[in-house]
């Protein structure tokens, strides 16, 4: 990033001596070409012509370093993005123990000790923080606020989503889709502003703990997210109303989706959650395998059950009355899935597990 800065700045300032020179050249040749040899012409204008052809001479020069800058700049970001991709694949397809491994297993169990250990220690040291600045009653007002904000919330969310599909769905598609995105854009601010007021409070009426921002903010960032996803899974399948269910499956079906893709964001959550958490107390690196070994697998499952339901599902009556218009094409993204779940499920058991985790969280993306 730094060396594409001294490039553009090269760049800039290059432009900007075009003007310059461009008027040493024109008052050069207002002088007129040298005097040959032998010729003599008035001081004052030998002065000036010196003078001019000094200033020219210095504004190449400074030209030419910045030529030579930016093209220093140019051939050492290509090295740093070589070797960043270098790294990057090295990282990628680094072996680790495989997921059949005792030893993989018996490390992390290893480590459970620890964590609460340090966990323990972290929300002690700062209940402590807060019982010496406040009083020992606002860390439990603190936690009293947060399961009403929890639980409003939920219920917030739950009324909106009512609220927005009330009665039957328009019949033009126009209409059902500006509700359809409206429930998860609703959702995800619920949990923003939810969030924000916790995290207002808890800093406020609370202490300041730098490890427990990191690890709040991370958590109020999840928490949207989760909110936002399982609104929009809600609002396309809906379940509970076939008459603005976008998803061409039968309500039966379309329950077991919400309710998987639901437990499939609640584990991403919580791994991420837990990944932000073994970070703050320095357990990060140790953990980051037993997490994924467990993460992991349990998606494909879920991944593959997923598309057995709309596999099985797609010949039902039920099914065939709702409009294929939005996700006819998903139905050719299943063999290539199933590929990339065999790959997977390779990549975990001869263990290179972040390539695993890196196939994974690319189709999650791309769901």
């Amino acid at each position: 990033e730094q060396l594409e800065i001294v490039r553009e700045r090269a760049k800039l300032v290059d432009h900007e001596l075009a003007s310059p020179l461009a008027q040493m050249d024109a008052q050069m040749s207002r002088l007129g070409p040298a005097p040959k040899d032998g010729e003599t012409e008035p001081e004052t204008v030998a002065n000036q012509r010196a003078e001019l052809a000094r200033v020219r001479g210095v504004l190449l020069g400074a030209r030419t370093q910045l030529a030579l800058a930016a093209g220093a700049a140019d051939q050492l970001a290509s090295q740093a993005g070589q070797l960043e991709r270098t790294r990057y694949f090295d990282r990628l397809f680094k072996h680790e123990k495989s997921i059949l491994s005792p030893s993989l297993w018996s490390d992390g169990i290893a480590r459970i000790s620890d964590i609460w250990v340090r966990t323990k220690r972290l929300a002690a040291g700062y209940y402590k923080l807060i019982a010496d600045n406040n009083g020992a009653w606002v860390a439990w007002f603190l936690l009293a606020v947060f399961v009403a904000l929890a639980a409003g919330g939920y219920q917030a969310c739950r009324m909106l989503a009512h609220r927005v599909r009330s009665g039957k769905a328009p019949n033009g598609e126009l209409g059902k889709l500006v509700r359809v995105v409206a429930v998860p854009i609703g959702y995800g601010l619920v949990a923003a502003v939810a969030t924000t007021i916790f995290g207002l409070l808890l800093f406020e009426l609370g202490a300041e703990s730098a490890r427990i921002k990191q690890f709040y903010t991370a958590f109020a960032v999840l928490m949207v997210l989760f909110a936002f996803t399982r609104g929009l899974a809600r609002s396309i399948l809906s379940p509970t109303q076939p008459d603005w269910r976008i998803a061409n499956l039968s309500t039966t079906a379309a329950q077991k989706w919400l309710n998987l893709l639901t437990i499939a964001f609640v584990i991403m959550a919580a791994s991420s959650v837990l990944n932000e958490l073994f970070r703050v107390v320095n357990l990060s690196a140790e953990m980051t395998a037993v997490r994924r070994a467990i993460v992991l697998p349990a998606l494909m499952i879920i991944l593959v059950r997923l598309i057995l339901i709309a596999q099985r599902d797609r010949r039902s009556e039920e099914a065939q009355q709702f409009s294929t218009v939005y996700f006819s094409w998903a139905s050719y993204l299943v063999q290539p899935i199933w590929l990339l779940v065999l790959a997977t499920g390779l990549a975990l058991i001869t263990g290179y597990i972040k390539l695993a985790s890196y196939i994974v969280g690319t189709i999650v993306v791309i769901g």
